[in-house]
């Protein structure tokens, strides 16, 4: 389902203290829609950590804060029989010719490792929501802290249901 209604959002804590150019070239590195698009600086905003906004050419369709990763390629050999194939040692041929691409979520640990050296004080938040396949409003939430925390929430609002939301904290190593 295409979803034309979503959007995804970076805000930081008031007292924190970030490298900005060093955060934007890591959080590039994820896809955090399936258009493609890519963290920018923003003069927008009135704080200087939360002058950063996502762009895409797409509307920002089926926005996360879980990024998966390519962890393996399926390909098919003459023979009929299936390989598979590292993504990291993956040519570029063999991913133009891959049967199938296996994609999984890049854990929570990994994304504040990544993230969390650029945050001297405070935190960091990626915040997205889009309605799901049964026209549900579904908000995610990362919150990654200078120490290496992290927290991942979800939450599905449906007025026929209680809220239904999902967590996962990774306490880090700060």
């Amino acid at each position: 389902m295409t979803n034309l209604h979503s959007d995804i959002t970076f805000s930081a804590s008031e007292n924190s203290i970030i490298n900005m150019s060093m955060l934007i070239d890591t959080l590039n590195k994820y896809e955090w829609t399936s258009a493609y698009g890519g963290w920018i600086r923003s003069e927008l905003m009135n704080h200087p950590n939360n002058s950063m906004r996502f762009i895409d050419d797409d509307g920002k369709l089926n926005p996360t804060v879980r990024p998966f990763e390519d962890t393996a390629l399926l390909m098919k050999l003459d023979n009929g029989e299936l390989i598979e194939i590292p993504a990291k040692s993956a040519t570029r041929e063999e991913r133009e010719n891959a049967d199938e691409i296996i994609r999984e979520m890049i854990p929570l640990k990994y994304l504040s490792e990544s993230i969390s050296k650029y945050i001297t004080t405070g935190w960091i938040e990626i915040a997205c929501y889009e309605n799901d396949e049964n026209g549900d409003p579904v908000f995610d939430r990362l919150r990654i802290y200078a120490d290496g925390k992290a927290e991942y929430k979800s939450s599905v609002l449906d007025e026929r249901l209680d809220p239904m939301s999902a967590n996962e904290i990774y306490e880090g190593t700060g």
